[in-house]
This record gives structure tokens, C-alpha cells and sequence, in this order.
């Protein structure tokens, strides 16, 4: 590890640099992390030692991608835009790090990014519901998601979703609309505006909610990282809620990675002539998602699984007001 001799490293330095260096998600990183610690890792990364559970092949592949990224100088870097964006860092044992995360096991992220309000993160008695879908969203998934999220947003429950167009964007701005906080995931660097059009929005979740990402300043839009984000939503949150997608989108992945954490999950019907009710329709017919028409619906699927004592109380003690079909102000179509 001679490129790193006399630097001070400690464990947030030590998971800053495996954040910059190795793609989100990597199993064999996550485990060595567990196992043997974030700077014992590092040095595993930049040498030719033995890696416990590795052939020489496959250390090799492992270290391969990441040993040219291995420098000391990106994560100077990294801390000093995150200081700079006005950005927080969080590591496992920090006030704030959502401990739901870790049973992600070994694809539990090496740090987090956050801007905006860090105690969002911090309500352990506050439930939260992922609401995703599709990009290309109908009038009526916009409809949808905005009069569901809304009403689940007056009894206090937290909404998480991707920061996308159509459904992520409908929700995100119905939650604010009606007070609750609001978790955008985003899939690169927070100095990155992820898509354009939402940037607006993006602020607006700033100064209410939070903006959270796995990846350090500087980090760009990849097909992978817009993949490996559906993790961390789904472990974010107590349960999942479908609204609109197609067979193949990456909302999809969200209930995937959902039922394999063991969160209830929930779909809205839609019309069969349309391609973008194909995943909450199949998910329903297959028996995997429970048919959530109103906000007591999704209520009863996030109460089948509550994620920690004292959520059940939370779900419980609220009226839920009836479902509506709210006219949709321009602003929610953006």
C-alpha cells in the first residue's frame, strides 16, 4: 500500500475511498468490509496479498477494475466537494445511518452522501413507504400516486422513492404538498443533477426532505447505478407501492429487492390496454403484491411487516382519509 504510506487514514477516509474506487453493490467488497474493516480492505485492493474466500483469479478480477482508481487524491477531492455542496457523510455507527440498510448484508453501502436534512433519516418511530413506477406515466398513474401518497402523507408516514419523472416526481411532490418528509435516492453524485427537468424539484426536496446517494461528488449516471439505487429504496422502507410499469422497468427491481428483505409490497391495478399497467397488474395476479385501490390498502400491507417496534402503533392511531381523484396541477405533471 505503498501509494497510501503516511497519509492518516481512519475508517471515513478508508470508506470514502472504497466508495470512489469500487461500484455500489459488490459482494466481495461488502463482505471483506464486514469481515476485516474498511482500511484492512484497502490494503487488500492495492496488493497482491491472499484474500481470504479468494483464488488468485478471482482476487485478481476483484482488484483489476479498481487499483487505477485507488488514489488518495479523490477522496481530497470528495471531501472537499462535500463540504463544499454542503453535503454530509455517513458511515455505519453515525447519528443518523439508517441501520435498515445493513441487512443488505454484504451489499450494504460503504458510506452515504446526504444533503439536506440528515435527521430524516433519524425517526425510527416515523414509517415509510416506497411509491415507484414508471417515467412515461399516465394521467391516471399520476392521479394515483398523487392521492395516495397524499393521504398517506397526512397520517405522518415518510415517503421514499427514486427522484425520476412520472411516478418518483408525483410522489416526492405530493409528500411535500402534504407535510411529511420526503427521501429522493439518487442514482449519482449529489453535485450531479440526475435529470434535468426535476432539478427544481430536487431543490424543493432539499429544503424539506433529503437527497441521498451512495455515490461521492463527481459521480456520473451509468445503467448499473440507476440498478444497485433499487436496494437501497427498498431497504429504506417498511413496504413498497407500485403504481405504474412496464414488464421491464427498473421500478420493477424495487419489488424485487423488496420482497427479498422480506417488505410487504403493494401494486395499483390499471387498465389492461395500457403497456404501463403490465407490472402492478402481473405482480397482482401472481399473488406477490397485494391490490392497493386507497391508502387503507396500503396501510394494512405496511402493517404485515412492520419494520421496528413501535411503527405499528404509528400505522394505527391515524383516520385515513378516503381516496379522491384530485384534479393535478401542472407543476405535478413537470
Amino acid at each position: 500500500m505503498d501509494r497510501f504510506t503516511g497519509l492518516r487514514w481512519d475508517e471515513r477516509a478508508a470508506r470514502v475511498m472504497i466508495a470512489t474506487a469500487f461500484e455500489p453493490g459488490n459482494t466481495v467488497t461488502g463482505s471483506l468490509l464486514d469481515a476485516e474493516g474498511p482500511i484492512a480492505t484497502l490494503r487488500l485492493a492495492d496488493s497482491d496479498d491472499p484474500i481470504p474466500g479468494l483464488s488468485a483469479k478471482e482476487a485478481a478480477a476483484w482488484r483489476g477494475p479498481v487499483q487505477a482508481r485507488l488514489n488518495p487524491q479523490q477522496v481530497d477531492h470528495a471531501l472537499e466537494q462535500t463540504e463544499r455542496q454542503d453535503m454530509r457523510i455517513l458511515i455505519p455507527g453515525d447519528y443518523g445511518w439508517p441501520t435498515e440498510l445493513d441487512q443488505l448484508g454484504s451489499r450494504t453501502p460503504a458510506a452515504l452522501w446526504a444533503k439536506g436534512r440528515p435527521s430524516s433519516l433519524a425517526h425510527p418511530e416515523a414509517a415509510r413507504i416506497a411509491v415507484v413506477g414508471a417515467e412515461a406515466a399516465s394521467t391516471y398513474g399520476y392521479e394515483m400516486a398523487t392521492a395516495l401518497t397524499g393521504d398517506l402523507a397526512q397520517t405522518g408516514i415518510h415517503i421514499v422513492s427514486g427522484g425520476s419523472y412520472g411516478i418518483d416526481a408525483a410522489a416526492h411532490r405530493a409528500a411535500m404538498l402534504n407535510g411529511t418528509t420526503t427521501i429522493a435516492v439518487m442514482p449519482t453524485g449529489l453535485d450531479r443533477v440526475y435529470q434535468m427537468g426535476n432539478s427544481d424539484l430536487y431543490r424543493r426536496i432539499e429544503e424539506t426532505g433529503l437527497l441521498l446517494s451512495e455515490l461521492p461528488p463527481g459521480t456520473t449516471l451509468t445503467r448499473g447505478r440507476t440498478q444497485q439505487r433499487t436496494r437501497l429504496i427498498a431497504a429504506l422502507s417498511d413496504g413498497v407501492l407500485l403504481v405504474e410499469a412496464d414488464a421491464r422497468s427498473s421500478a420493477i427491481n424495487v419489488l424485487r429487492e423488496a420482497t427479498a428483505l422480506r417488505r410487504p409490497v403493494g401494486a395499483v391495478p390499471g387498465p389492461i390496454t395500457r403497456p404501463v399497467s403490465a407490472g402492478p397488474n402481473l405482480w397482482i395476479q401472481s399473488g406477490q403484491a397485494m391490490l392497493v385501490t386507497s391508502a387503507t390498502d396500503a396501510r394494512k400491507f405496511l402493517l404485515s411487516n412492520p419494520a421496528r417496534p413501535g411503527r405499528e402503533r404509528h400505522l394505527t392511531e391515524f383516520e385515513t382519509p378516503a381516496v379522491a381523484d384530485p384534479p393535478a396541477p401542472d407543476w405535478l405533471r413537470r
